[in-house]
């Protein structure tokens, strides 16, 4: 959920307050109404989710950074576009990759535990991949002791809708 159009949890306490459950979803509608723009996914292994976000913003494209990397082909996984006209690649967690890293020069970021990703409309039709061998390609390059910055978004769904797909999210992930 979102705070002030900024994206920030609006449960300061996320990481130890998620939950998978409907009713607590429920609830969380009753309580905070109109300030639910977007339902966030925690990735790491409590969902079984690594996620790399490919951005396309600040005169930067995640896909054109990748492909100076070699990285020519997405796999085919679990994904969803985002906003910026980027995308979430969603893949099978492995303990290997167990961090969060920032890149504002590749525009290239991963999520695991301790990390989320917003639920705009996410395909987890398509099964999870295991994460590819190029991410150590994109990790090395991250920027050191960057921080996740929390930018302004212009997307606003209809909590019903949010809750729906995010509800969904959770049962073809599960």
């Amino acid at each position: 959920v979102l705070e002030d159009g900024r994206k920030v949890p609006l449960i300061k306490d996320w990481m130890n307050q998620s939950s998978n459950d409907p009713n607590v979803h429920q609830q969380w509608i009753e309580f905070y109404k109109d300030k639910i723009k977007l339902w966030g996914l925690p990735c790491g292994a409590v969902n079984n989710i690594y996620a790399v976000d490919i951005d396309v913003k600040d005169g930067i494209n995640g896909f054109d950074s990748l492909r100076s990397l070699g990285v020519n082909e997405l796999p085919t996984t679990a994904y969803q576009l985002t906003p910026s006209g980027g995308m979430h690649l969603f893949f099978q967690y492995d303990s290997q990759y167990d961090n969060n890293t920032v890149n504002r020069d590749l525009k290239v970021d991963t999520r695991s535990s301790n990390g989320f990703c917003w639920v705009y409309q996410p395909h987890f039709e398509i099964p999870l991949a295991p994460i590819p061998k190029w991410i150590d390609l994109v990790t090395k390059k991250q920027n050191k002791k960057s921080e996740v910055t929390h930018e302004q978004v212009t997307i606003q769904l209809d909590p019903a809708l949010s809750l729906d797909i995010f509800n969904n999210s959770i049962e073809a992930i599960k």
